[in-house]
């Protein structure tokens, strides 16, 4: 099992509500934009798991509609993400299919 810990929890204005998540096996720290106000189940430093609600999708922020903003970077975000490798940043959503297809595009170790 993959520990994952919530490194970042804050409003924005342009990302409205926005949750990362830091897994230190993979190396891999996930973004999670535009959340719902006050639906935000985590908090900083909780250890979360596949599965685990974090928040509902919202449309806070600078956005003309409900959508989720996921990013993937690797390593710890830092913050000036143009330093950062991106591997997925999706600024006008997800879609499912692509979500179901990281399954296949992410190799997690055991």
């Amino acid at each position: 099992m993959l520990y994952n810990s919530i490194i970042y929890i804050k409003y924005q204005t342009s990302g409205g509500y926005v949750v990362h998540i830091y897994s230190k096996e993979l190396n891999m720290t996930s973004e999670f934009g535009h959340l719902k106000k006050g639906s935000i189940k985590v908090k900083l430093h909780d250890i979360v798991e596949t599965g685990s609600i974090i928040a509902k999708m919202g449309n806070t922020g600078k956005v003309t509609g409900y959508h989720l903003h996921y990013g993937l970077y690797k390593g710890k975000l830092n913050y000036n993400k143009k330093d950062m490798d991106i591997i997925i940043d999706n600024s006008k959503g997800v879609d499912i299919n692509e979500i179901k297809s990281l399954r296949k595009c992410i190799s997690i170790p055991k």
